[in-house]
């Protein structure tokens, strides 16, 4: 089926605006390596002056190292560069 012309431009439009951001990302990669990298470890390293549970308790995982890896994944979950769809 052939698309008309207004889905065809909005079909270019979209492949020039990821172009973009494909170019912005590779011109400056270590910067937002650096900016991911310091904002996962600020999420992950975060902790309420009262939460003392570090693993078990009935709210979460009870493994120290299972409990990084949900934590870190609930991070790049909703990191803007990774959940832009």
């Amino acid at each position: 089926m052939l698309a008309t012309a207004e889905e065809a431009m909005d079909i270019f439009n979209g492949v020039q605006e990821d172009k973009k951001t494909a170019e912005y990302y590779l011109l400056n990669f270590e910067s937002e390596l650096k900016k991911y990298h310091e904002a996962k470890d600020e999420f992950l390293n975060y902790k309420a002056e009262r939460d003392k549970n570090t693993g078990g308790g009935r709210r979460g995982v009870g493994n120290p190292t299972e409990q990084a890896a949900m934590k870190s994944l609930q991070f790049d979950s909703t990191y803007p560069v990774f959940s832009a769809g």
